[in-house]
């Protein structure tokens, strides 16, 4: 059986158009984010991370924070409220949390395993 090459093209075409809509539709996500109080805490943590070896942009994922709060955090040019100390503390969320210890037991036994190796 033979496929003309129209239909092929068809077919490419709409795969590609696929895959830009789910690109445009992760970027839309990632966008909307929810307002999250960056905290020394959460400082600590994505420089932790980084100091682990994960990318910045598993950081983001893990953390879910911008991309740019993650930079500036990492290269110690986020700027924190002069009246931080005084507001209260927000505790993370469960889910949140657990997520973190999640991805920090999995950096833990990836370097361990690297560790190993050499």
């Amino acid at each position: 059986m033979e496929v003309l090459p129209e239909i092929l093209h068809l077919r490419d075409a709409v795969l590609f158009h696929i895959h830009a809509l789910r690109k445009i539709d992760l970027q839309k996500k990632k966008q909307k984010g929810k307002k999250v109080i960056v905290t020394r805490v959460i400082e600590a943590r994505v420089r932790t991370l980084f100091a682990y070896g994960t990318p910045q942009i598993e950081i983001v994922d893990i953390m879910k924070l911008s991309t740019a709060a993650v930079n500036l955090l990492i290269h110690g040019k986020y700027k924190f409220p002069q009246s931080e100390a005084s507001k209260p503390k927000k505790i993370l969320s469960k889910e949140k949390e657990q997520s973190f210890e999640v991805a920090y037991a999995a950096l833990l036994s990836r370097s361990g395993r690297l560790m190993q190796q050499e």
